[in-house]
């Protein structure tokens, strides 16, 4: 069943949905083969529950170096078009780039959090079984 997530990102607030199987399928194999070794290394404390800044901003870097604009804005598309930005007057428009655009500008950080938060919801299932193989690790709940 299709999941829907509210998720705040410093003064930002998201409703994050999660993507259709088709859509799904094709964003997890362009991370699984562009971004793998890094992914694994950014999610460290999504895995193991212990944040290892030294791990994290490796895993970061190769992410970075791993990633082109097109994968970007595949990204960006993909989880852009199931988000909504939680606005200040209650309305909620669809993320789109345009929106991102404007909302991201001069936060590129929220924007990778904000892509983050996406490939987590999305593939929450994935994370949860990864997590099982990590003896002693917290509960998705636990670790947040």
């Amino acid at each position: 069943m299709i999941q829907t997530e509210t998720k705040t990102i410093g003064d930002l607030t998201f409703e994050i949905t999660q993507l259709g199987f088709t859509p799904q399928r094709k964003i997890f194999l362009l991370l699984s083969k562009t971004l793998g070794p890094g992914l694994a290394k950014a999610f460290s404390p999504t895995l193991t529950g212990k944040a290892d800044p030294a791990v994290v901003a490796e895993g970061i870097t190769e992410l970075l170096g791993a990633l082109n604009e097109s994968d970007l804005q595949t990204l960006s598309e993909a989880f852009g078009g199931a988000c909504r930005l939680v606005k200040a007057d209650g309305k909620r428009p669809v993320f789109h780039p345009a929106l991102q655009e404007i909302t991201f500008s001069g936060q590129m950080l929220a924007y990778f959090k904000w892509l983050a938060a996406c490939v987590e919801h999305n593939f929450s299932d994935f994370f949860d079984a990864l997590r099982g193989l990590n003896v002693g690790a917290p509960d998705r709940e636990e670790a947040e």
